[in-house]
């Protein structure tokens, strides 16, 4: 999870699994404002916008 900066504040790694991984993160202590999730895997790299409000 990084801060609009691009500052990390959250870094978790998800459990291998063999069926959908399903993973929970803790945003309470995070104040209202626009947030990004980077989800990587090998070369993939995925980035998704959260607004906190």
């Amino acid at each position: 999870m990084l801060d609009i900066t691009g500052k990390s504040l959250i870094k978790q790694s998800l459990k291998k699994s063999t069926q959908n991984m399903v993973e929970s993160i803790d945003l309470a202590e995070l104040t209202k404002g626009i947030y990004f999730l980077k989800l990587s895997k090998g070369k993939i790299l995925v980035v998704k916008r959260l607004v906190k409000g």
